[in-house]
């Protein structure tokens, strides 16, 4: 039930009866639920539909967003040394080229990362009474 920690109340398909209150639809490999209420009745009968999605889908999105972003800024501190060795006199063009490529390849990460983490939302759950 709900509050800060959770506890089983049933594993798969069951047919036990539960207490009126807050749950939610976890495992392995998938997103928790949002908390959803059940209120029933004594000796009716709840179906709860559950649309999982997958955690790990989740977390490649997350680390892709990380990975791209730390390599974009990587990339436009390199150009932006760069450029400024230009003003002096003193510039790598290959730095120069390194640290454009870096941006384009973080930015070209993120994308990726953002569509895996928007493709995810948490799973769902729907009650029927």
């Amino acid at each position: 039930m709900g509050g800060d920690a959770w506890v089983v109340a049933c594993t798969g398909a069951c047919d036990k009866p539960l207490a009126s209150g807050s749950y939610r639809i976890s495992g392995s490999g998938i997103r928790d639920s949002d908390p959803f209420t059940i209120e029933a009745k004594p000796q009716a009968r709840v179906t709860v539909h559950a649309n999982t999605k997958s955690t790990w889908l989740h977390v490649a999105g997350l680390a892709l967003i990380g990975l791209g972003a730390v390599t974009f800024c990587v990339g436009g501190i390199i150009t932006t040394l760069m450029e400024i060795g230009k003003i002096s006199g003193t510039i790598d063009q290959g730095l120069l080229t390194a640290g454009i490529a870096m941006m384009v390849a973080g930015g070209v990460t993120v994308i990726p990362g953002v569509v895996f983490t928007a493709m995810t939302p948490s799973s769902t759950a729907t009650v029927t009474f």
